[in-house]
């Protein structure tokens, strides 16, 4: 695996997901085909819940997701603040696997906050990237890309624009 360097920027903080607490409706794009060069992608809609935990410290998401859009109806992600490093790490689960992905890790700046993990696709060594884009009030915009290369180059597979409900 590559040695990820994450490092946190000067004002990380606890606060820096409280943009998205509150009910969220979401139209995804998803990649059919991961790593493999196609451009054929799938939408479908969902639905996010938004809560704090820990005192401000962490939150939690859950997702339920269209009928027959994935092979899974709810999901769920725990994000903690790890206030001695000042770095969030993201945690990823599903009603198929109900188990906890590989964490991404990482920061804020500019309302910009971006992610990575070390992580394999069919035994293959990747490297996840995920960002959130906060800068739109009442949108936030989050996509995941994977990366064959030690992060040289990278392929976005799934983006989920999120709008607060009223």
């Amino acid at each position: 695996m590559h040695d990820l360097q994450i490092a946190a920027t000067k004002n990380s903080s606890q606060t820096d997901f409280d943009f998205h607490v509150g009910s969220w409706t979401i139209h995804n794009r998803a990649l059919k085909t991961r790593l493999k060069g196609f451009d054929d992608w799938f939408e479908f809609e969902s639905t996010c819940e938004t809560s704090k935990i820990l005192n401000g410290f962490g939150n939690v998401n859950q997702y339920r997701f269209e009928k027959n859009a994935m092979p899974f109806d709810e999901g769920l992600v725990l994000r903690l603040f790890n206030p001695q490093t000042r770095l969030w790490t993201i945690n990823w689960a599903d009603s198929k696997s109900v188990v906890l992905d590989v964490p991404v890790t990482g920061a804020f700046e500019d309302k910009v906050g971006t992610f990575f993990s070390n992580d394999t696709v069919e035994d293959k060594p990747i490297i996840v990237r995920a960002v959130y884009d906060a800068t739109e009030p009442d949108v936030v915009v989050w996509s995941q890309a994977f990366s064959p290369d030690y992060g040289k180059t990278f392929e976005t597979n799934w983006i989920m624009t999120a709008r607060r409900q009223s």
